[in-house]
């Protein structure tokens, strides 16, 4: 657990701890769970990831993050499609895939995009100039610019991430997505809150 720690810089960066184990093992290897009764194959080739998502087939067996699956269902919300299995994912799936994955719907709003994108280069150039021409903090920069780009696409507005200041509001909610990532991390793989979360609330949960 604590390497798992160390490794992630605190569960800030997940992939980092995948790295070295594609490192060691090499690029694809299984995972055996011991919390949960289900193995995983990671693969790390593009290639692999093709093929793989070619042979699932038309109702694909998805992992469920089991703490995701029950913090929805005691707040009484809809599992949402990552929570969804067999048949009852393929049909919201099927429902929401018009307004998602039709090239004319991403074409319509390529200036949307073009737009957050300049806003970002701008932004990259002013901080890289003001620091020698070094970025502090490149990570940082690019999931904003992601968050603003998504927005635009999901709530058909801009957040206002590159507004100076940015607003309170789009403030809070960058920073409620962060904390979602950051707990889903601890949660997946800290053993204690896995079994307490199931009975009682914790500080996590």
């Amino acid at each position: 657990m604590y390497d798992v720690i160390t490794k992630t810089e605190g569960f800030t960066k997940p992939f980092k701890f995948l790295e070295r184990l594609f490192d060691e093992l090499g690029p694809i290897y299984k995972e055996d769970f011991t919390m949960r009764p289900s193995t995983t194959v990671h693969v790390i080739d593009p290639e692999d990831f093709e093929k793989t998502f070619r042979a699932e087939g038309k109702y694909p067996q998805r992992p469920i993050l089991d703490f995701h699956l029950e913090h929805r269902r005691r707040r009484n919300y809809f599992p949402g499609v990552p929570n969804l299995q067999g048949e009852e994912w393929h049909r919201v799936r099927q429902t929401i895939a018009p307004k998602i994955m039709r090239p004319k719907v991403v074409e319509e709003n390529i200036g949307n995009f073009n737009a957050v994108s300049k806003d970002a280069v701008a932004s990259l150039v002013k901080k890289a100039c003001e620091q020698d021409d070094h970025m502090p903090d490149l990570e940082k920069e690019l999931y904003r610019w992601s968050l603003e780009g998504m927005a635009t696409f999901a709530f058909d507005t801009r957040l206002g991430l590159y507004e100076d200041p940015p607003p309170q509001e789009a403030l809070e909610f960058t920073e409620a997505i962060i904390n979602f990532f950051e707990i889903s991390q601890q949660l997946l793989f800290d053993a204690f809150y896995q079994i307490a979360s199931k009975y009682i609330d914790t500080p996590l949960f």
